[in-house]
């Protein structure tokens, strides 16, 4: 039987191990790279899958992956020595590595390869319009299912990625699952709620609409929400106007090391160079300072919102006791975890003692900035914004990749957009030091800047419809 499909069909069928987990297939990357060729490498902040010179990076704290392809993986599990990635997400990212086409087959849990191009050409969402481009021969036909649309194209099968996820409450679409078996493709639309829709078949098209829009009165009550609130909501789902913050300045140097090195020169030397950058592929950018002076925290933050920034980042250069640490790491506003980032929070908090006559409790200014949060609805793109920049400047300049950790940085509260602070190295590790004044160096750590807040923006603007 299996003979004759493949000779039929130019179909392949490959069995491999896997672990289901709550109705979810898994394979260890172990797996992958044994039997599918795929090298694998597993560091604490991210995974790269590779196949000769292609390669795509995943950052397990956020689900996304960047490289040949960029996207949202649907879920992750770790052991002792093992990492385990939902198999229609590895085996996707396989075939695009590869250049086979290979599908999950998620009846028989094993891979279907198949030597044609695909039966669906492509899968576009458009506001509230789904569009299958297709071959002549396939028939697709639609379904309700409690809150779920179901496209079936028997036969049909579409090669891109299995899982897609909308944010915006105000879409009728929460998500869309797209499944394969020797059957064919499904397409699962998951709804925020029951919604009417309707269908229509063309040769090689069809489209589905939703029925559903917002409402007057729910719009009008999405306003008066927004009125009660402090925070300035978008008006678009586009990234234009970014703040760049060199940290310290005028009064306050930051770390200083023997050789006299300072990290406010550093960083603003680092911020203008990306600034310049930014300007170059058409962002509005401002700089909270852009000369040796003196600016509070809480300035920063109102130079941040009065300007309507869609993205805020800080700019620094790490302390540490011992000469020894090395390396970057990137921080987004959150209770810290560890020692270490508590300890980090601490130095670049002390800025404070300039800003206030009176002694204060340490104590009582972490729980002030942490206190805020709630209405700081940007946490989970402050931590997407970090991870991507962590990665590229770690690229661009080859240093340790200490990761993206998360602390309570007083600069950062109150900024109503994604805001992160990057401790760009050691000023205290004589090697790192030497790097840091170097212009050659810190034009590779702009550069990594840069990049990361263009991945950022592809993959915001494609998450909130913009395909």
């Amino acid at each position: 039987m299996h003979l004759l499909f493949a000779l039929l069909f130019g179909f392949n069928v490959i069995n491999l191990p896997y672990v289901r987990i709550k109705n979810t297939d898994f394979i260890s990357l172990k797996t992958a790279s044994s039997i599918l060729n795929i090298d694998t490498e597993v560091t604490d902040s991210s995974i790269l899958l590779s196949f000769g010179t292609d390669n795509v990076r995943i950052n397990p704290v956020n689900l996304t992956y960047t490289g040949k392809i960029e996207g949202t993986l649907k879920a992750i599990k770790k052991d002792s020595d093992n990492v385990f990635i939902d198999a229609e997400d590895l085996i996707y990212i396989s075939g695009v590595l590869t250049g086979n086409y290979y599908y999950w087959d998620s009846r028989k849990h094993r891979i279907i390869e198949s030597s044609y191009s695909p039966s669906i050409k492509s899968f576009e969402i458009n506001g509230n319009v789904i569009r299958l481009i297709h071959n002549i021969d396939l028939e697709p036909a639609t379904r309700m299912d409690n809150n779920s649309i179901l496209i079936e194209v028997p036969y049909g099968f579409y090669f891109g990625p299995p899982f897609l996820y909308f944010d915006d409450v105000e879409f009728p679409l929460k998500s869309v699952e797209i499944t394969y078996s020797s059957r064919g493709t499904l397409f699962k639309l998951n709804l925020r709620k029951k919604t009417d829709f309707e269908s229509k078949s063309s040769t090689g098209l069809f489209v589905v609409r939703l029925k559903e829009t917002l409402k007057k009165n729910q719009k009008q009550d999405q306003i008066s929400r927004n009125e009660k609130s402090k925070i300035t909501p978008k008006t678009h789902n586009k990234i234009d106007v970014i703040v760049i913050d060199p940290g310290h300045g005028g009064k306050d140097p930051g770390a200083v090391t023997k050789r006299g090195t300072r990290e406010k020169d550093i960083v603003l030397s680092i911020a203008r160079k990306v600034a310049k950058k930014l300007r170059k592929k058409g962002f509005r950018v401002i700089l909270t300072r852009d000369k040796d002076k003196f600016i509070t925290l809480g300035q920063r933050a109102r130079i941040a919102n009065n300007s309507k920034c869609d993205l805020f980042v800080s700019i620094h250069a790490n302390y540490s006791k011992g000469k020894r640490a090395h390396g970057i790491e990137t921080y987004f506003l959150s209770e810290a975890r560890t020692k270490w980032e508590r300890s980090v929070a601490a130095f670049e908090n002390s800025v404070i003692k300039y800003e206030l006559k009176d002694k204060v409790d340490e104590r009582n200014i972490l729980k002030w900035i942490l206190g805020d949060m709630a209405q700081n609805e940007f946490l989970r793109e402050s931590q997407d914004l970090a991870a991507f920049i962590q990665e590229s400047i770690v690229k661009k300049t080859h240093a340790l990749d200490r990761g993206v950790k998360q602390a309570g940085f007083y600069v950062l509260r109150g900024v109503y957009a994604p805001s992160i602070l990057i401790e760009t190295g050691f000023i205290t590790n004589p090697k790192e030091e030497k790097k840091l004044r170097s212009k050659r160096y810190q034009n590779k750590i702009a550069d990594g800047i840069v990049e990361g807040i263009l991945k950022y923006k592809r993959y915001y603007e494609r998450k909130y419809g913009r395909f």
